[in-house]
């Protein structure tokens, strides 16, 4: 028998006057794996996530098809149902931190309202442990202040922090470092790396960036035209492309020359 998938999903969209987005995309994605979604923008990448999250009708969108999580059809399911999956077994991370968290509340009460939302408990110590997990300080200066004060980065770290809480089985992150320089980028893919490495998450990561995609999951998806093209290995994706759309992705990847340009003559 082979692994059942923890997220199975066969979708259509369509938004009012602009027609399908979605056309029949297929996607599985197992336990504790790490899925690229790789699309131009406009492919329809975040209207898949908004999909399984069921916050689509809120951007005026509709859906047919099945999402389909540990077995359980969420396409019918209610608002109250859907409230007890999101943030706890089913979590996103968007791409800009600064505007998902609340500019008026300190980082301190917003992890613990996150811990609430689906704890009685006292959250304290799982706060505290996640927040090292994440390299996060842990001291009440840091919990005092207002993610205005912290840098992209570092806001970055406690939208995810706030994301694994509850140790969600699939985390959604939709395009998590288009907004973040180089090497910040960088420690931010480590970041998931060590959170489905230590908590067995399995990640659906969005993004437009093909080697971020390539550095960090185990298979990607290719979305074109609202359809999933090509789906395959890092390796396979990059030395055996087989959709014309894919190849065209490849080859667009700037290769580095170190040639010295003529100065201009002035």
């Amino acid at each position: 028998m082979g692994i059942i998938p923890v997220l199975s999903v066969m979708l259509n969209v369509d938004y009012s006057g602009k027609g399908r987005v979605l056309n029949g995309v297929c996607l599985d994605l197992a336990p504790g794996e790490i899925l690229g979604l790789v699309g131009q923008s406009g492919s329809g990448k975040s209207t898949l996530a908004l999909s399984i999250l069921r916050l689509l009708s809120f951007k005026g969108g509709s859906d047919s098809g099945s999402i389909l999580f540990r077995g359980n059809e969420l396409l019918g399911a209610s608002e109250k149902q859907m409230r007890k999956l999101r943030g706890n077994q089913i979590s996103l991370v968007l791409q800009s931190p600064l505007a998902s968290l609340n500019p008026s509340m300190r980082i301190g009460r917003q992890l613990f309202e996150a811990w609430g939302a689906h704890s009685n408990e006292n959250g304290a110590a799982t706060i505290m442990e996640t927040l090292r997990q994440v390299n996060l300080p842990t001291d009440e200066a840091f919990l005092n202040r207002y993610p205005r004060q912290l840098s992209v980065g570092l806001a970055q770290r406690v939208l995810i922090a706030m994301a694994v809480l509850h140790r969600p089985a699939v985390l959604l992150a939709d395009e998590p470092t288009s907004a973040l320089d180089a090497l910040t980028q960088a420690s931010i893919l480590d970041l998931f790396r060590k959170v489905n490495r230590e908590y067995g998450t399995a990640m659906l990561f969005v993004s437009h960036d093909l080697l971020a995609v390539a550095s960090l999951c185990h298979r990607i998806a290719i979305l074109h035209e609202g359809q999933i093209v090509e789906t395959g290995t890092p390796r396979e994706i990059f030395e055996t492309p087989r959709h014309e759309y894919t190849r065209t992705l490849v080859n667009a990847i700037p290769t580095l020359r170190f040639e010295t340009p003529e100065r201009v003559q002035v």
